[in-house]
């Protein structure tokens, strides 16, 4: 994992996450908090940095778990954070800054791809696919989720994004 801390100008190779997989990562609005998921060869974890991602700063949270995690998404405080798993129908929910989750189980075999929150965290989506593409939101920080939308046409959805506000949605 690499930090940049001068606009993406300079980056820097964080000593603390060598040698792990590191799939997904996202930081709050003022980047002092932020959180990744990595892969260890056996389990899925999420760590978090409180210190804006500098060296000897990273710790593991209450989250290991063996379902492909997929995607990770902070609201711009960094207090409320998401995370979505593939093939399990799980979506990780956390309210205090990443270092304790709760998993939502909303459809076991649902492969979830991505998961975006808004900058309160209150308004969360989360794209799955399941013979077709479905679209989930949430509005209570990810408790409880609807389908909203679905895509019927072959393919994944590869991404979601959400406005700060959490009015304005997009997907891909």
């Amino acid at each position: 994992s690499f930090s940049s801390t001068d606009f993406g100008n300079n980056w820097t190779q964080l000593s603390s996450t060598v040698g792990y997989q590191w799939r997904y990562v996202s930081i709050s609005s003022s980047g002092q908090y932020q959180s990744a998921i990595n892969y260890d060869g056996t389990n899925y974890n999420i760590q978090v940095s409180s210190e804006y991602g500098s060296n000897a700063t990273w710790s593991y949270t209450g989250l290991t778990t063996t379902q492909r995690l997929t995607g990770i998404s902070v609201s711009a405080s960094g207090q409320y954070q998401t995370a979505c798993a593939d093939t399990s129908g799980s979506i990780w929910i956390s309210s205090d800054y990443g270092n304790n989750w709760t998993e939502v189980v909303l459809t076991a075999g649902n492969e979830w791809k991505c998961v975006s929150v808004s900058s309160s965290g209150q308004y969360q989506t989360a794209c799955v696919y399941d013979v077709a593409n479905y679209i989930y939101t949430s509005s209570d920080y990810g408790n409880t989720w609807v389908i909203n939308s679905y895509d019927p046409v072959n393919g994944y959805v590869t991404s979601v994004s959400l406005s700060a506000s959490g009015q304005y949605r997009d997907w891909e």
